[in-house]
C-alpha cells in the first residue's frame, strides 16, 4: 500500500497533503516519508488553456485581451488546534519583502501546483482536484472539479499527479496496482494503465515521490521502509511509464544507494540525478544497522531508462560524510548539500536530527567531485526537501529556529556565489510555480 507523506517536513504530525506544481510542493509526517519534491519537475505553465472558465476578462470591442504573466505562490500556515491553512495567490512575479495574506485565497490543508496556465487545488481528504483559471488581474476564478474518491483517493497527498499535456494527466493508485489517465480540459477520468507494485517485506510501506515528466517518460519515485524501525529498502526504485500511451509500467531498481526522499534534478540535456540520501540520512544513521547503507547519487541519461553504469556519486568519499540533507541544484553541475560533521556524535533523539542547524553548507560539483563552503546557509534549519524552481532558479526556505506554530521562514534564490534574499513568508512556502 502506498503511504501517504502528508508534510514537508520528515517529522511533522498531521495528516495532509503535499504538492508538486511540475513546479511546485510537498510533505512528511512523524512515521512516513518527507519532501515534498516536486521531484523538481519544473513543468511551467504554456498559456491559457482552451476551457470556457478560463478567466479571460473581454474587452469593450469584444477582444479577449493577451494574459500578463502570473506566478503561483501557496503558504502553508500551522494553527495550534490542528485546523492549518494553506493561502494562495497569483502574483506577476516572484515577491519581495514580507508576506502578508489578507488577500489571498485562503483553503484547508491542501496541495496546489499550476499546469498549462491554470491553478489546480488538490483537497486529499475528499479526493477532488479543482481547476481554477487566473484572470488578466490575476483573480483565482474557480472552475470544474474531478473527484477520485471512487477510486480509493481519499487521505492521499498529491505525490502521485502527473500533468502532460492540456489532455492528459496521471495519478498513481494508492494500491499501486494501476496509473489513473484523466484529461484536465474535461476534467474526467479518461483511462487506466497497468502496474504491479515491487514485492516488498510485510512490515514495510511504500510510498510515491513525485513524478517527473521527461520527453515520452513519466518517473515516479518509489520509497520502501518501515518507519518505526527506521529500516529502509536498500534501492532507488523508480515506476516509469509512457507519456502518450498505455502500455504497463516498469519497475526499473538500482541498489548502489540507499534511496529515500530526498530528491531530483533533471537537466537542461535531460540527464536524470536521483538522491538515494536514505531521507535525510535518518535511515543510516538511527537504523537497525548504523553506518550500514550507502549514500550517493545516480543518473539516467536522457532518452534512457536504465541507470547509467557509469556514474555513481558516493556522499562519503566526495563530502567526507555519508550523511547531507537533500541536496539542491544551484546551476549547471552544482549542487548545494549541507552535511553532518562526522567529527560530531549523532544526536541520542533522531527527532531532533531534521532541525538540527549545525549541517555544514558545501558547493558541489558532481562533475568532478570538488567541493566548497558556501557559508550564506551556515546555522540554518532545511524546512523542506522540495526544490522549488522557477525559471531556471532555484528557491530554497531556511530557517534560524526550525518550523513549528508560530514560526516564518525566509525564502532565496539559489547561486553559486551564494544566496540572494526574495521573501519572509510566515508559516512555510508551499508551492510555488509559473502560471504563465
Amino acid at each position: 500500500m502506498i503511504t501517504s507523506s502528508q508534510r514537508i517536513f520528515p517529522n511533522a504530525r498531521a495528516v495532509i497533503a503535499s504538492l508538486m506544481a511540475l513546479v511546485a510542493v510537498t510533505g512528511c509526517s512523524d512515521d512516513e516519508p518527507s519532501e515534498d519534491e516536486t521531484g523538481n519537475l519544473d513543468v511551467t505553465s504554456t498559456g491559457l488553456g482552451t476551457s470556457s472558465d478560463s478567466g479571460a476578462e473581454a474587452s469593450t470591442t469584444g477582444e479577449i485581451p493577451s494574459l500578463g504573466p502570473a506566478i503561483m505562490l501557496a503558504t502553508y500556515v500551522r494553527s495550534p488546534d490542528g485546523n492549518d491553512s494553506v493561502y494562495v495567490k497569483a502574483l506577476p512575479e516572484v515577491p519581495t519583502g514580507e508576506l502578508e495574506y489578507s488577500d489571498y485565497r485562503e483553503f484547508g490543508a491542501v496541495n496546489v501546483l499550476t499546469h498549462d496556465g491554470s491553478v489546480y487545488v488538490w483537497d486529499g481528504e475528499a479526493a477532488t482536484m479543482t481547476r481554477f483559471s487566473v484572470s488578466e488581474s490575476l483573480e483565482l476564478v474557480e472552475g470544474p472539479e474531478l473527484s477520485l474518491i471512487n477510486e480509493g483517493f481519499s487521505g492521499i497527498d498529491a505525490h502521485s499527479h502527473a500533468f502532460i499535456s492540456p489532455t492528459r494527466a496521471y495519478a498513481m493508485s494508492p494500491q499501486l496496482d494501476q496509473v489513473i489517465v484523466w484529461n484536465p480540459e474535461i476534467m474526467e477520468i479518461t483511462g487506466t494503465i497497468a502496474m504491479q507494485a515491487p514485492v516488498r517485506p510485510e512490515a514495510m510501506s511504500t510510498g510515491v515521490h513525485y513524478p517527473i515528466v521527461r520527453g515520452d517518460q513519466v518517473i515516479w519515485r518509489l520509497v520502501s521502509a518501515n518507519w518505526t524501525t527506521l529500516e529502509l529498502f536498500p534501492a532507488t526504485t523508480l515506476a516509469v511509464a509512457s507519456a502518450t500511451g498505455d502500455t504497463p509500467v516498469q519497475i526499473v531498481e538500482d541498489g548502489r544507494c540507499a534511496a529515500g526522499y530526498d530528491g531530483a534534478f533533471l537537466d537542461d540535456a535531460g540527464d536524470l540525478y536521483l538522491q538515494g540520501g536514505a531521507h535525510w540520512g535518518s535511515f543510516d544513521a538511527f537504523g537497525p544497522n548504523p553506518g550500514g547503507l550507502t549514500t550517493c547519487m545516480l543518473r539516467i541519461k536522457a532518452g534512457e531508462t536504465a541507470f547509467d553504469p557509469e556514474f555513481t556519486l558516493d556522499y562519503q568519499t566526495v563530502t567526507g560524510s555519508p550523511y547531507s540533507r537533500p541536496w539542491f541544484n544551484v546551476t549547471g553541475t552544482k549542487y548545494l548539500a549541507s552535511v553532518w560533521d562526522p567529527a560530531r556524535p549523532l544526536p541520542a533523539d533522531s527527532s531532533t536530527w531534521y532541525q538540527d542547524n549545525t549541517f555544514l553548507p558545501l558547493l558541489v560539483d558532481v562533475a568532478t567531485g570538488q567541493t566548497a563552503p558556501y557559508p550564506a546557509l551556515s546555522n540554518t534549519v532545511l524546512i523542506s526537501s522540495l526544490p522549488f524552481r522557477v525559471d531556471g532558479v532555484s528557491y530554497y526556505q531556511m530557517s534560524s529556529t526550525g518550523y513549528g506554530v508560530g514560526t516564518a521562514v525566509d525564502v532565496v534564490e539559489l547561486h553559486e556565489t551564494g544566496v540572494v534574499n526574495r521573501f519572509r513568508a510566515p508559516g512555510e512556502l508551499w508551492a510555488i510555480g509559473r502560471i504563465r
